[in-house]
């Protein structure tokens, strides 16, 4: 098929003379019509074509992407077709077009496309000439200052447009073809006044100062507070800020901060009224605030008033030659308060110790819960109360770093030490019912006052009656020998019974039994020794 076209091409673009009267933003789409004939007459049926841009007529280039535009119906050979390769195309150079055809349609997009030569080179339309760079207008819009007015295209779509009035050199500029949205003021002292088309001024910048009448959004055309950013900040360098950051209301940061570069605040931040809010969203574990230091992994917060100085940090504290994992320093003394060393996990109080104040006579001044919620370890008013969390466990426990039991009591009230030294009868620890005391029974004159020998019936021991029992709610296979406190009690043995606080019989005094039975053994003896007398003398009758 020999086919040949004959181009005129239309820029989807109208001419924008006012720029009061530009409200549509101009299209990328090129209405291109031509005439196709095959055979040397033109064609009347459907055809598919593929367009594509070149800097260059021959050779060159590929600008954007080819566009296809398929089944085309060609009427008496002239046929009309909407291209649009996008803004990147067209920036004010030379263009060529190559036309792919193929003839009839095909819906199958398997048939070859024939290419026509030469390329055709695209001419400028009118609107597109307003925005070529260098491209001026002469004529002020409605609202505008009068004078000069010129647009200087930059990138497809935006220009720069300036009206300039004579004799003070200010005017109007614009980075958009729709100037009632976008525009400055610019006056002789190189300030630049935002204002809109009715003259509102909003802000300048001069001399690095710079001023917002009104709210500022980024991301957002309904800004509600000065500045009012929509969506994530991100700082890849440092941000400076040499003064204080003033809360008056409140200052809330619902999103995250990301600062790469550090985040630098010379002054500190200061809520004078209101607290400052730092909500975070899920996850849960996500930290309010986070402090790192990669130079020594030394972090730490300064908490100052009128009335004393607190730096509170973690690794190493002022003045300090090793890393301490966690303190409380006192600047104004010069002392760590508190430290937690990474070695031992310990908290420590190196200076003047820990004091624990309840804040009223009904609450405890220390109180330490079981994971079941029980009390376990009370310090109020009343002193020191230690209780085990649930029956079967020990209210007092006291191990090593082996983890074996050195003292323990357990629910029932009753004290093991198993690791005692046995020490013999040189000493014997002893519990006094009646004043609470344990100490040390002595039998030494030297502690001792009203000493009298003692008078009663020693012989009454022989009638104790011993057995053999176990213990109530203990062990059924643990089989003990002794005397019942009632029985001695019975028999008039009061001074070997133990009674408890209610004066009933609660225990024997075993060893004090032995002084009972040496006088009833030294009453034998005796007895023995005269038998023996009698018995010598018969023996010497008889002879």
């Amino acid at each position: 098929m020999n086919m040949f076209a004959r181009m005129l091409v239309l820029l989807g673009i109208a001419a924008c003379h006012s720029v009061a009267t530009a409200q549509t933003p101009l299209g990328t789409t090129l209405s291109y019509q031509g005439q196709l004939n095959t055979g040397g007459s033109p064609l009347n049926g459907s055809a598919d074509f593929e367009f594509r841009a070149f800097d260059a007529p021959v050779g060159g280039n590929l600008l954007g992407t080819s566009v296809a535009v398929s089944n085309i119906m060609v009427v008496n050979g002239v046929f009309t077709a909407e291209v649009d390769f996008g803004p990147d195309v067209f920036e004010g150079q030379a263009v060529w077009l190559e036309i792919r055809v193929r003839s009839p349609h095909d819906p199958t997009n398997v048939a070859p496309y024939e290419t026509l030569s030469p390329r055709q080179a695209l001419t400028a339309a009118p609107a597109a000439q307003t925005l070529v760079p260098g491209a001026v207008i002469e004529g002020a819009p409605e609202g505008f200052l009068g004078g000069v007015v010129s647009v200087v295209a930059t990138e497809p779509g935006i220009a720069v447009a300036s009206f300039v009035e004579p004799g003070n050199n200010a005017g109007f500029f614009s980075a958009t073809t729709d100037l009632s949205r976008s525009a400055a003021l610019v006056s002789g002292q190189s300030a630049v006044y935002g204002t809109d088309l009715n003259g509102g001024f909003n802000a300048y910048f001069e001399q690095g100062k710079s001023f917002f009448g009104g709210n500022v959004g980024i991301g957002t055309e309904t800004p509600a507070v000065a500045l009012d950013i929509m969506g994530d900040m991100g700082v890849s360098g440092r941000v400076d800020i040499d003064g204080p950051i003033f809360g008056f209301g409140s200052l809330n940061m619902v999103g995250p901060i990301v600062a790469a570069g550090g985040l630098s605040i010379a002054s500190p931040i200061s809520a004078p009224v209101l607290p400052i809010v730092i909500d975070v969203a899920a996850p849960a574990f996500t930290p309010s605030l986070q402090i790192d230091n990669s130079v020594d992994g030394t972090a730490a917060i300064e908490l100052s008033t009128p009335f004393h100085n607190w730096i509170i940090g973690q690794n190493r504290s002022p003045g300090a030659t090793s890393f301490d994992a966690f303190f409380i320093h006192d600047a104004d003394a010069g002392l760590d308060r508190m430290r937690i060393p990474p070695a031992s996990g310990y908290i420590e109080f190196p200076h003047n110790g820990l004091e624990i104040t309840g804040s009223s006579l009904s609450q405890p001044h220390l109180l330490v819960r079981a994971a079941s919620g029980s009390t376990v370890l009370s310090v109020n008013n009343n002193g020191l109360e230690i209780t085990g969390g649930a029956a079967g466990e020990p209210p007092l426990l006291v191990q090593d770093a082996s983890g074996s039991r050195l003292l323990l009591v357990n629910y029932l009230g009753q004290m093991f030490a198993p690791n005692l030294p046995n020490i013999g009868d040189e000493r014997n620890m002893q519990y006094n019912d009646a004043t609470g005391v344990i100490g040390f029974d002595t039998s030494s004159r030297r502690y001792k006052e009203n000493i009298t020998p003692l008078r009663t019936d020693f012989a009454r021991i022989l009638l104790a009656e011993p057995y053999i029992y176990t213990r109530k709610g203990g062990n059924a296979n643990q089989w003990e020998i002794g005397y019942m406190a009632e029985d001695l009690e019975a028999i008039g043995l009061t001074p070997l019974v133990e009674y408890n606080g209610e004066g009933l019989p609660d225990g024997v005094n075993y060893e004090k039994s032995v002084l009972f039975l040496n006088e009833v053994i030294k009453s034998q003896q005796a007895q023995i020794q005269a038998l023996e007398a009698r018995l010598s003398a018969l023996e010497a009758a008889e002879k």
